[in-house]
């Protein structure tokens, strides 16, 4: 089966932009698990410094837990897909011309590329609603202290 080039560098992109999205989540997964130790850190020194913390010092762990429940929710969300597996393909094939083959392809890939923008756009609000937490509330009650 031989695809046309227009195709040929279509489906390339689709290739590409499949490899990028995936270094994407991984590294927004690595900024999730990093965000998961800053609460566990936060939990670990607001206990012990309750008395200096003040009354406020409960305020911290329900920040903490908050943003920790945020950060798991985005390294547990699924939804990365690497593209059609080869059997899939084949299938598509069977009596179908080449170029209707190579439609389907596209049409294919971008259903995927579309569904893992999804995930990484609701990974990067989880995140960056984590990433608030970690820092507004340790910031805010350090301020109130002043």
């Amino acid at each position: 089966m031989r695809m046309s080039d227009p195709v040929i560098l279509i489906v390339s992109l689709a290739e590409t932009q499949l490899q990028i999205q995936a270094a994407a989540v991984s590294s927004r997964d690595a900024i999730a698990v990093g965000a998961l130790g800053v609460d566990v850190a936060l939990m670990a020194v607001a206990i012990p410094l309750r008395s200096l913390l003040g009354h406020d010092w409960w305020q911290l762990l329900i920040a903490a837990g908050v943003s920790g429940l945020l950060a798991l929710a985005a390294l547990l969300r699924a939804g990365l897909d690497l593209g059609p597996a080869p059997w899939r393909i084949y299938e598509l094939s069977g009596g179908l011309t080449e170029e209707d083959v190579a439609l389907r392809l596209v049409v294919l890939l971008d259903a995927i590329i579309a569904k893992a923008n999804r995930c990484l756009t609701i990974k990067a609000a989880l995140l960056a609603g984590s990433l608030l937490m970690i820092v507004s509330v340790p910031l805010t009650i350090t301020l109130s202290r002043l």
